[in-house]
């Protein structure tokens, strides 16, 4: 029996970032960051490692550190994120129009979630808004060797479903998706409603700026023939 999207025309593929994008983010990154490098710092020196970089950055640092400490500091700087992931859950909304757009889309091709949150604050997400249903792939940073704005998790969706660069878009409010999605040759979409400016997305050269989900699909209906 054919799959759902085996039975469908469209050649396209639609991902999304979740925190910012799908449901709003209060992460407190400055807090967190500042924590994680209160910890770590008595596993090893951090070496000019501040909350100023990106907490992909403090994922590489540990990848860097000794055999001896390297697993102890990457369990540290998880689970102090998790923790501050899963505070910014428990305050989180989902956008409006998500619901809608989830729905729209996935009746004609794979929707997939690409996330630099951890495992555990994606599938809260998820339960704390019925969405457990509503993607055909969930990747979090634990599901991915690298982190956007490493391409790696928006290349893994196209290689399970067999879709080409040219037939996706990467749809995300932060500079790092619209860097991942650039990389991987792919149409980013970076949304202004999330949590970083306008300013600081248009940096990126976003191939499409829109105000918010329900203008995204619109934009996205047009662009792909949909309708």
């Amino acid at each position: 029996m054919p799959s759902r999207h085996e039975s469908v025309n469209s050649d396209h593929i639609l991902l999304l970032d979740l925190d910012g994008t799908i449901v709003t983010s209060t992460f407190r990154a400055f807090e967190a960051k500042a924590e994680v490098l209160r910890e770590v710092s008595q596993l090893a020196p951090t070496n000019g490692l501040s909350v100023r970089h990106h907490i992909r950055d403090y994922f590489l640092f540990a990848d860097s550190l000794p055999d001896t400490v390297r697993e102890e500091a990457r369990s540290k700087i998880s689970e102090i994120i998790t923790k501050y992931e899963l505070e910014s859950v428990s305050r989180s909304t989902l956008k409006p129009g998500a619901a809608d757009v989830l729905s729209y889309f996935r009746e004609c091709m794979p929707v997939c979630v690409v996330s630099n949150s951890g495992r555990e604050a994606v599938d809260e997400t998820l339960r704390r808004f019925g969405l457990e249903a509503s993607f055909d792939l969930v990747l979090s940073r634990d599901d991915v060797p690298d982190l956007k704005p490493s391409p790696a998790g928006i290349l893994l969706a196209l290689n399970k479903f067999k879709r080409k660069p040219e037939a996706a878009a990467m749809v995300g409010d932060t500079p790092m998706d619209v860097i991942a999605a650039s990389a991987a040759n792919v149409t980013s979409v970076a949304i202004a409603d999330g949590v970083a400016s306008i300013n600081d997305l248009t940096k990126e050269w976003p191939d499409f700026l829109t105000r918010d989900l329900i203008e995204t699909k619109a934009l996205l209906t047009r662009l792909w023939r949909l309708s």
